[in-house]
């Protein structure tokens, strides 16, 4: 024979929360009845709020309806590609040339708040010891070039940097002469394929600025670290702009004029010395 459950027992205490929580309900109504009666109500203004309330809704919900969803047009695609700044035009460019050339081991792009900055590996540029650009490099510098030079009001700045190894030859005294001869090469290459010359400048640091220790706590030297450190980099700004002279403190450059013994030689005023000192000559024959 199967057991019987045994029958719950009552719960006094279920009770009495039931009681306690019918008087409070009670006396909740009884609080908003007198509420309501002491309330000023008016049936007309009420009746205008609610049909204010239905306008209002109504027109939101055929606005919606009658609105739907479109694609922005072609016209309005074009003004916002227009938008977009010259320097970021430049740097989708030459993001895209280091996909199709394969040469994002080689060259790093970052962007900086008045443009953006390539960091290019001293492998692929020169050999050990050497300022020679490798033919290798040379098609990406020419793209480079031109990319920039399409950026109007850019500034350009090339930047040499070696490891902290010595070098003593008849060429390179030390890592300023090559870290300064590797940053005027890269940046004459690029001016004899685009850039404007004066929007260019060199400048070396040799091994004063590594990117990672050259060497250990011990001082032994951290091959790959010094790899890294032996690299060309070049800064495209727009915000700074070099001084640019005019007139009569113009560089020799810019006015055609050339040096000679750190004194300017002018020809046209040459020439006219030489007619001077002729026509001086004949006179007193």
């Amino acid at each position: 024979m199967a057991k019987k459950c045994p029958e719950p027992e009552a719960c006094e205490e279920c009770d009495e929360l039931m009681a306690t929580f019918a008087d409070l309900m009670s006396l909740l109504m009884a609080f908003f009845v007198l509420l309501l009666s002491m309330a000023n109500f008016d049936p007309a203004k009420y009746g205008e709020v609610t049909e204010g309330m239905k306008e209002a809704f109504a027109r939101v919900v055929t606005t919606a309806i009658q609105e739907p969803l479109t694609e922005p047009s072609e016209a309005e695609q074009a003004e916002k590609s227009e938008k977009k700044s010259a320097t970021d035009k430049a740097m989708e460019n030459v993001d895209e040339m280091i996909e199709e050339r394969g040469v994002g081991e080689y060259v790093k792009m970052t962007k900086t708040p008045g443009g953006f900055e390539l960091e290019l590996a001293n492998n692929s540029l020169f050999t050990s010891g050497s300022a020679t650009l490798q033919r290798s490099i040379k098609p990406i510098l020419t793209q480079l070039a031109r990319t920039i030079a399409a950026v109007d009001g850019a500034q350009m700045e090339v930047q040499g940097h070696t490891d902290d190894d010595p070098i003593n030859t008849a060429k390179f005294p030390s890592n300023w002469e090559l870290s300064s001869v590797r940053a005027i090469n890269v940046l004459k290459f690029m001016t004899d394929h685009g850039m404007d010359r004066r929007r260019v400048k060199a400048a070396a640091f040799a091994d004063s600025q590594p990117k990672v220790p050259n060497r250990t706590k011990r001082g032994k030297p951290i091959k790959a670290n010094q790899a890294e450190n032996r690299r060309v980099i070049i800064k495209v700004d727009k915000q700074v702009k070099f001084e640019e002279a005019s007139g009569g403190d113009a560089p020799a450059w810019q006015k055609g004029v050339k040096v000679k013994g750190g004194k300017r030689v002018d020809k046209k005023k040459k020439k006219k010395r030489r007619k001077k000192k002729k026509k001086s000559k004949k006179n007193k024959d």
